[in-house]
């Protein structure tokens, strides 16, 4: 049985340089690995933060950031929808979510924590799932829960990929070529 996990955070890209883009980043560690990346990032955090925030990070921090992720064990995974115009938002991640959930199943996945958008949209990602389920494009033993970004230090680390593939699609590589040996990147065209 495989004890791997994966944390899940979304994120969208620079809306005029790279509209219409909707991204679910995932961080994957074994039991071991999410133990010291928590205690990693949890480092990171400056005086008066309760989280780490690629928005919120100037690019020196963002550099110290993602140096510090490239370090770590795990893998990342990020899942991209390049959309069509007016095309819903929950619409991308329902199509994100359901290649993200089948990659990390493939991979030996058991247990996903997404950052929790509030009540309502955790129980719309709960029922999704449930529909994979039943229709059986994901099995039975593939889980899903939610936590507070604060809550969860492995959560900054998808973020933190999501920022330097946005960086990327809008011209600055250097986040991302640093992060290249543990990041696939799926793309899905609308």
């Amino acid at each position: 049985m495989s004890d791997l996990s994966a944390f899940i955070d979304e994120s969208g890209s620079h809306r005029s340089l790279d509209p219409n883009t909707y991204m679910l980043g995932a961080a994957i560690y074994n039991s071991e690995a999410a133990l010291k990346a928590s205690a990693a990032m949890q480092s990171l955090l400056l005086p008066g933060q309760t989280k780490v925030h690629w928005h919120d990070e100037d690019e020196r921090r963002r550099l110290k950031l993602v140096n510090e992720v490239a370090r770590l064990e795990g893998l990342g995974l990020i899942v991209v929808r390049n959309g069509l115009p007016g095309e819903k938002d929950e619409r991308r991640r329902r199509l994100c979510g359901e290649r993200m959930y089948y990659e990390l199943q493939q991979n030996g996945v058991r247990n996903a924590v997404f950052e929790s958008r509030g009540p309502a949209d955790d129980r719309r990602d709960r029922t999704h799932l449930d529909s994979l389920k039943a229709r059986k494009q994901i099995t039975g033993s593939f889980r899903v829960d939610h936590l507070a970004g604060k809550a969860e230090p492995l959560l900054w680390v998808p973020d933190i990929f999501c920022g330097a593939l946005s960086q990327a699609r809008t011209g600055n590589m250097v986040y991302v070529e640093l992060l290249s040996a543990k990041l696939d990147i799926i793309s899905l065209d609308a």
